[in-house]
Order: C-alpha cells, then structure tokens, then sequence
C-alpha cells in the first residue's frame, strides 16, 4: 500500500477544528467524522497536545476532556468512525479562551505510521474578556528577485496579552523625508493564520 504525503489523502477530519461556547459548569459535547479513504483497514489514535508547555490557558488543565468511544478507533476500508468529544467546564472557571489540540495519529494494520493530523480545540467562557496586545518587533525585507525591482515586505510580531484569540489587522502609513504620507498600507496575519492565542505570537 503506497502512501503519499498528504493527509487528507487517508484520512478526512470533519470539522476541521473544534470550537465551543461553554458556561460555568456546563458541557458541551462533538462529533467528529473520521473517514477512511483507502482500501484497508486504519488505526486511528487520538490523543492530546498542548499549545505550549505549562501553557495557563489549556483546556485540558482547566477542562475536563473526555471521549465517549475508545481512544483507538478501526475504520475499515471506504468506511467512517464517529468519536464524540465531550467538553466539560468546571463551575469556578474564569472568563476567557482555553485552547489545545486533538492529535489523531493513524497506522495500518502493519503498525505503519500512515499520518499525523491536529485537530485545534477551543472552549470559551464568558463574555467579559480582556483584549491587549502588542507589537514586539516589526523587520522589512527585501522580495525582489532582480535588482531592479524595488519590492518590500513588512512584517511585524505581536504578541496577545488577553485572555482570548484575537484576529489582529492594522493600518500602516509610509511617509516621506517631509512627513507626508505617500502610502498606506493593511497588515493582517499571514496567510493559513487564523488568531494568536493568550500569550503567543504571531
């Protein structure tokens, strides 16, 4: 059985992400999808990743996060298997965004590592959420492939300091020797980004 790079090749992940709204005390529960796109039989393990060591925002800490199913799922040939998340959030929990990743870690029967999927869970709670941010460093270089030709990019680093995602955009005004300003320009996160989390950057 040849395998090639991609993923979704083998195995198709619907939805693509996990995302709940839970209150104090409250469960919220998901299913996942799991398909199998080959001729034989696959071995799908699903287990958990944090965003970062000791990360204060993971919802596996904060939360309880369990399956209804075996973590080990068998998806015979052109068939699909259908795990149920369940999301529980403790009475005493603090407003903001808690965040991990279900990892699904799939073999053949040979025990042969077929592919390596995450999946990003987010839980969020409350509504009075804090939202700062701030910009570490900002870099131009240079994209031109000749010398001739004068392209630039501009990239900055922000780190959030909420208690939530945020999904950052801005207004960058290029001004001349004389303070005029002669461009104007969008930053927004780069592209397959979709938000910083609580004490990352992007």
């Amino acid at each position: 059985m040849a395998y090639a790079s991609a993923a979704e090749l083998f195995l198709t992940v619907e939805p693509e992400s996990i995302a709940v709204n839970v209150t104090p005390g409250g469960a919220n529960s998901q299913v996942l999808t799991l398909t199998n796109n080959t001729t034989d039989k696959l071995l799908v393990e699903i287990g958990a990743a944090e965003i970062a060591p000791n990360y204060p925002y993971s919802i596996f800490d904060n939360f309880t996060v369990e399956l209804r199913t075996p973590t080990q799922v068998e998806i015979e040939a052109r068939c699909s298997a259908r795990p149920v998340v369940i999301i529980r959030s403790p009475r005493d929990i603090k407003p903001g965004g808690y965040y991990g990743q279900m990892m699904l870690t799939t073999t053949n029967e040979n025990g042969e590592l077929v592919s390596q999927q995450a999946v990003p869970i987010a839980a969020v709670v409350g509504q009075d959420f804090e939202y700062a941010a701030e910009i570490q460093s900002a870099a131009v270089t240079s994209t031109a492939w000749e010398e001739s030709d004068n392209t630039w990019m501009l990239s900055l680093v922000v780190q959030n300091l909420g208690n939530i995602h945020i999904e950052p955009v801005g207004t960058v005004y290029l001004k001349n020797t004389q303070g005029e300003i002669i461009r104007t320009l969008r930053t927004e996160l780069q592209e397959g980004a979709q938000a910083i989390l609580p004490g990352q950057t992007g």
